[in-house]
């Protein structure tokens, strides 16, 4: 899970098919509000830290990169262009997951 109090990001798995999906809270529910839209593109890219090479993921490409993807691309740009290190997690309540984890 990627994002706010009331909005993320979330790779899930849905019908078997492993995908970023927007989530918004209502009350104390989180609710399925569909694909990747720019929104969560945005989020991604911040909480990664590719902001620089963002023009190059577009929603369609970044909606099927796994947590574990975004990293080693962030990784690619740390080795290349001395970028300090960067350590992303999930947000999840109830405790973070690295995102070398989440295949």
């Amino acid at each position: 899970m990627i994002g706010g109090e009331d909005l993320s990001a979330d790779w899930r798995w849905p019908k078997g098919h492993p995908e970023w999906r927007m989530s918004s809270k209502e009350g104390i529910r989180w609710e399925d509000d569909g694909p990747l839209n720019e929104t969560g593109r945005k989020m991604l890219l911040k909480h990664f830290g590719l902001e620089l090479v963002g023009r190059h993921l577009p929603i369609k490409t970044l909606a099927t990169m796994s947590p574990a993807a975004l990293l080693r691309k962030r990784r690619g740009i740390e080795r290349r262009g001395g970028l300090e290190r960067l350590e992303p997690v999930s947000d999840r309540p109830g405790g973070h997951i690295s995102a070398k984890l989440a295949a």
